[in-house]
């Protein structure tokens, strides 16, 4: 690549990032999502990935702010806005403890931090759910984890037709649409 070439995808991922911010400030959170995504396929960076995870967290989808947030992380790890919405969506999981835990790297003396501190108080002392139900999606080459899967335990994978067979039977009692996945955090 060139640089004019890297020059123009700079300047367009910078156009795509400023129309994100119009649609987030209208509170237009899909197109924001868009303009964000149109964004980092010219240039991945953190703060549109933190501007992208802020976007889902407005619109309920959790699991992508938790994987934008992520990412942003990795890119810079001490991007105070990606560190707040990891441990946001973190929250909205009823992830508690790993959401205080990553809150707790936040500097909270800041006066701006009112938010952060909420957050922190929110979180402290309560403990992570038995069950995290993640919805069911395919996931753009942005949302997928670079790392590894490192440990599952205790899934057991069920046909449509058997989960419905077993719903009818009472044995197993789902209170989510059976669309959605079960994960059992192993503690």
């Amino acid at each position: 690549m060139t640089e004019i070439d890297l020059t123009t995808n700079k300047a367009e991922a910078e156009r795509h990032r400023l129309e994100g911010n119009e649609h987030f400030r209208s509170f237009r959170y899909h197109n924001a999502i868009k303009s964000y995504t149109s964004s980092l396929e010219c240039q991945e960076t953190s703060s549109v990935l933190a501007n992208r995870a802020q976007a889902y967290l407005n619109i309920k989808q959790y699991e992508r702010a938790l994987m934008d947030s992520a990412r942003a992380l990795e890119l810079d790890a001490n991007n105070v806005k990606a560190i707040f919405r990891y441990a946001k969506a973190l929250e909205n999981l009823h992830l508690y403890e790993i959401a205080a835990e990553k809150i707790s790297k936040i500097d909270l003396n800041n006066p701006k931090n009112k938010e952060i501190a909420k957050l922190k108080q929110h979180v402290q002392d309560k403990t992570n759910c038995v069950e995290v139900k993640l919805s069911c999606g395919e996931k753009d080459e942005f949302l997928r984890s670079k790392l590894p899967l490192t440990e599952i335990k205790n899934i057991k994978t069920i046909a449509r037709m058997e989960l419905a067979e077993q719903i009818i039977q009472d044995k197993l009692h789902i209170s989510s649409p059976v669309n959605n996945l079960i994960f059992k955090i192993i503690v």
